[in-house]
This record gives C-alpha cells, structure tokens and sequence, in this order.
C-alpha cells in the first residue's frame, strides 16, 4: 500500500512536470506567431491600431520624414530634397499662377511637433477662380501600393475658418491618374455644413462617370465632428485596394473614425496612383485668407498579408 502511494506521488509529480513544459511551449509558440504576424520592423504601438487584428498582417517602414535637416526645398520650392525625399517620386504641387504669390510652402521652425520643424503649407491669396490647393504627393505604381498606412500628424490655427457648404481641408487621398483624365479616388476631408456644424466625410469618386459630383459619387460616409484646432493630432489612414471588396480606416489620435469594408476603393490597376499625404483645399470665395498648416512626422507603411 505504502509502495503505490508513492508510486502515485511519483505519478503526480510527472504530470506537474509535462503540465509545465506543455504550457511553456505553448507560451513560446504565441510568442514566436505574435512575432511572425507584425513583423520585427513594427515596434511602435500607435501605429498598431486596430486593423492589425483582423487577420495576419506585417507592416514595414517605407519612409519617415520629420522635416529636419538636411531636408531642403528645391525646384522653386516644388520638391523636397534630402532625408530620403530623393529617393520616392513626390511632388508639391500647386494651382496657381507664380509659386510664392498666391501659394506658398516653407520648412519652418514655428511650430514642430517631435524635432525642430515642420512643413508649412500655405494658401495666401483668392485666385481668381477656386478652388485653390496646395498639396504634397506620393507617387507610385500600383503594385508598390496596393495596401498602405499612412499616418503624419498636423496643426491648425485655432482661428481657422472654414466657409460653409464648401470643402476646404482635403487632407488626404488615393488617387488613381490615367492619362485620359483625372481618374478614380478614394479621400477624406472636413467640411462645415449650412448649419454651422462641421464634419468629416469619406468618399470614393469616379471621375469618368460624368461631368458634376453627384455623378461621380461611387459611395460616401460622413461624421459630425469639429476639425482640431490649436494643437497637434495624429491622422492614420489605412487602404486596401480592390475593385469590389476594399477597406479604408481613418483614426484620428488613436481612435478608429471610420470602418469601412466592402467597396470598391480601387479602379484600374494600370493607373499611377497619387498619394495625397498633406493638402490645403479651399473651394469657396471667402477673404479669410490666408489659410494654412503645418505638417510633421510622416510616415509611410507598407501592408503585407502573411501567407
């Protein structure tokens, strides 16, 4: 009796034993997938937000640029040279007659929000037709950008004015350019409403579809919210691209704004696509100019499903 109590002990023991490697390799294989699943280039938790979590995916840092030396303007202040801008197809682009007139962008030690400068974009002037923009393209083929993240963080005055029933701030968007026009695009961009009230909206237009919005509209959604003002935010945008069944996330400071899957968000995969990653947009006749901001801390992430 004695002997098989002891013999059960022993039993007992070894159970504890295999029990505890069992679930130590179990801790290691989580540990090795969790890994395996983001990729070893993603460590910053913000830029781990949300979308991560909806299937095996692995982000890798395309480009970053805090705006700081030895950045420079060249061109006639149209592109940026130094810190790795020399090496991805950009443009700043502008609509209007003499650069520095009526539009105008500077890398400026004003107001930064992680190093020494930012980007400043500027609108100073009416035209004398609207709309009126200043923008900072991306450019790439499609392959290259099927799938991305963009996140950069932004600053406006706190006495922006927006003009009612008009766009002003296009902030970002994915644009498919054919050589027959302007093409197909995804975007976002706050507006203020008859009302008083402003909001957020999201839309996908097809430009090929007509000759005035409502005809291009392929779907959109919107939310009544204020653009920030006085402080810095962050913007992340997340797209991927597909003729029936795309996905676009928008947060804004770490919380998910819109969610949206299953539209169309892509067109023609021969098209360049322009990767809007900053713009000042002013589509009314207003005198409260000048209208701009500042931008800083872009980065560009490429998306990969892990197979």
């Amino acid at each position: 009796m004695k002997r098989l109590k002891v013999t059960h002990q022993i039993h007992k023991g070894l159970f504890a034993i295999l029990f505890l490697v069992a679930l130590f390799s179990i801790a290691q294989n989580v540990k090795a997938l969790d890994q395996e699943d983001y990729g070893s280039e993603t460590t910053r938790e913000d830029i781990l937000t949300g979308f991560t979590m909806d299937r095996n995916t692995s982000l890798t840092l395309l480009f970053r640029s805090g705006f700081e030396q030895p950045v420079k303007l060249v061109d006639g202040k149209t592109k940026l040279q130094g810190g790795g801008w020399e090496d991805i197809p950009h443009l700043l682009n502008y609509v209007g007659d003499v650069v520095g007139d009526e539009v105008y962008t500077s890398l400026t030690a004003e107001n930064s929000h992680g190093g020494t400068r930012s980007l400043k974009q500027v609108v100073i002037k009416p035209w004398r037709r609207t709309p009126h923009r200043n923008e900072l393209n991306y450019y790439t083929s499609d392959y290259e950008t099927r799938e991305l993240l963009i996140s950069k963080w932004l600053l406006y005055p706190e006495d922006l004015f927006i003009p009612p029933n008009n766009q002003l701030v296009g902030i970002m968007a994915h644009r498919e350019v054919s050589s027959g026009g302007w093409g197909f695009s995804v975007g976002f961009a706050w507006a203020k409403h008859s009302s008083g009230y402003e909001y957020l909206y999201v839309d996908c237009v097809d430009y090929s579809r007509g000759d005035v919005y409502s005809e291009w509209l392929v779907w959109r959604v919107q939310k009544r919210m204020s653009l920030p003002r006085g402080e810095w935010f962050k913007l992340e945008d997340y797209i991927y691209r597909h003729p029936s069944d795309g996905v676009y996330k928008l947060w804004l400071d770490d919380e998910l704004i819109f969610d949206i899957k299953g539209k169309p968000t892509m067109k023609n995969t021969m098209n360049v696509v322009h990767h809007r990653l900053a713009k000042i947009y002013i589509n009314a006749n207003t005198q409260h100019y000048p209208f701009y901001h500042y931008v800083d801390d872009i980065e560009i992430w490429s998306v990969k499903q892990q197979t």
